[in-house]
């Protein structure tokens, strides 16, 4: 447990948050589903579309691109590679694995 390195070491640039804390620094609007979910998340009058391999991994606005990733999901690494981390080698505050993309458009 002690070998374990800090998440947040592998993304300096970006603070990790929750999906629901990630959803409104965009400035997107949604409605609670459960304790951690959302649904009706909604950017530029729309649904923003969701996506991933295993579950909702990634979120982004078709108009003006904002969006978000699940960094414990497949990330793309180019334009036909992905990774992925292995959860159990990080330490990280339960829920807080988001980071915003494109947020400063």
């Amino acid at each position: 447990m002690g070998n374990k390195k800090k998440l947040s070491g592998v993304f300096p640039n970006h603070n990790l948050m929750t999906a629901r804390d990630c959803m409104t620094f965009l400035g997107w609007t949604w409605e609670p589903l459960d304790d951690y979910g959302a649904k009706n998340i909604m950017c530029c009058g729309q649904l923003v579309r969701c996506g991933g391999w295993v579950g909702t991994e990634h979120m982004k606005c078709n108009l003006c691109g904002k969006g978000m990733q699940d960094v414990l999901g497949v990330l793309p690494a180019g334009r036909s590679t992905a990774g992925i981390l292995d959860p159990d080698d990080y330490e990280w505050e339960e829920g807080k694995q988001w980071i915003p993309e494109n947020f400063w458009l």
